[in-house]
């Protein structure tokens, strides 16, 4: 994997051996897996999905509000986006987990704060960081880590997920429940024909979407996954953060 370059370490991303992935009933569990089959329920255009669908989602709030989100992958590591942490403190920041039971969710704070010391606020280029939470969480139905990329390999023309509780339209109000959207990786030239600048399209990022622009993530859902379906053996996988 590629290590995670910060300003006083270098981190390796965390994995998730089963020893270490077990339910709260103790049994075991692998990276990207669901406890339930698909559930009948919007990121702009979406749909709504229960928690159980991608229970390694993570609301991440500054000082309250609904600020990004995160992904899972192992019990006590999220994985989100630098630019969300960007001159902020950690003691302002509360994570969410899982689904609410008897009024409360999976709060965690942060203890510890890894954003790539590469990351470049014009661009959004080396976007990644990754958080350390103040204690790991219990492996449930509803929360759960996803897998991690073992190989980099050409994502063009395949789909994935991303979800989130940003807002519904540009200036639309924020979902009471958890939306996902499926998107298709463009091609490198689409991504620098689109309205980004494309000189701050680098190699190190890809887009995905449409280009009429039908279906999107938007504002709150910035640090969430685009996960992809694993390999043969491998459960869903993240393979991009969104910036």
């Amino acid at each position: 994997h590629e290590r995670l370059a910060t300003g006083d370490a270098a981190v390796s991303p965390p994995q998730c051996p089963e020893a270490q992935c077990r339910e709260e009933s103790g049994r075991p569990l692998t990276c990207g897996s669901l406890a339930h089959w698909r559930l009948q329920g919007r990121i702009v255009n979406g749909s709504e999905v229960e928690v159980a669908e991608h229970p390694w989602a993570v609301r991440v709030l500054h000082r309250g509000r609904m600020f990004c989100s995160g992904s899972l992958v192992t019990a006590t590591f999220v994985v989100s986006a630098a630019h969300c942490f960007h001159r902020a403190k950690p003691q302002d920041f509360l994570l969410k987990l899982g689904r609410r039971v008897r009024a409360r969710w999976v709060e965690r704070n942060i203890e510890r704060l890894f954003v790539r010391s590469d990351f470049v606020r014009s661009t959004y280029d080396n976007d990644i960081a990754l958080i350390r939470m103040d204690r790991a969480v219990m492996f449930s139905s509803y929360v759960r880590p996803v897998c991690l990329p073992t190989t980099v390999s050409d994502l063009t023309g395949r789909r994935g997920a991303v979800v989130g509780w940003g807002k519904l339209s540009q200036r639309g109000q924020m979902p009471h429940a958890l939306q996902e959207v499926e998107l298709p990786v463009l091609t490198v030239e689409e991504c620098r024909a689109s309205r980004h600048p494309a000189t701050s399209i680098t190699d190190n990022m890809f887009c995905a979407g449409f280009m009429d622009g039908r279906a999107d993530a938007c504002q709150g859902d910035r640090g969430g996954g685009f996960v992809v379906e694993g390999g043969v053996g491998r459960g869903r996988t993240l393979v991009g953060v969104v910036s």
